[in-house]
């Protein structure tokens, strides 16, 4: 990465993700996309964090993800450098407990838009993507 990434760590926090990363020092850094994942393998992205671009320094940064899923998330930084290039950072998971929930993502929205319905009690989460009009279906058992 164009940063010496010291920390990337998650917590749960009342139905929503407060994520937080230090970096030790940061050449011709633009910004962080934080991505989320329900399997740890297809990430999405759900926000953007302006990084400070050059410093060397510690530097602290925080996101909060305000429509996490039930059970286990994973999460990672896309970190993108003035010039284009990109890195990404380890994978963290973070394990959240609640209600039925019914989440809406990205937002705002351009291609496609994701919609996923949670029952805690049963363990099971049934995703739909709505993609340039066609519909996928992705029912997973919570772990």
């Amino acid at each position: 990465m164009p940063v010496g990434l010291l920390s990337l760590a998650g917590e749960a926090v009342n139905h929503t993700t407060a994520l937080s990363w230090m970096t030790t020092w940061e050449l011709n850094s633009d910004y962080f996309e934080v991505e989320r994942s329900l399997d740890g393998k297809n990430f999405m992205d759900i926000g953007k964090v302006k990084a400070v671009g050059n410093s060397d320094v510690e530097q602290s940064y925080q996101f909060v993800d305000i429509n996490p899923n039930n059970g286990i998330n994973y999460y990672r930084l896309r970190q993108v450098d003035l010039d284009g290039r990109v890195d990404y950072s380890n994978i963290i998971r973070v394990r959240l407990e609640g209600d039925e929930r019914i989440v809406i993502s990205p937002n705002p929205f351009e291609d496609h838009i994701n919609l996923s319905f949670s029952m805690a009690e049963e363990g099971n989460t049934i995703h739909l993507i709505f993609h340039q009009g066609r519909t996928k279906l992705f029912p997973e058992k919570l772990r």
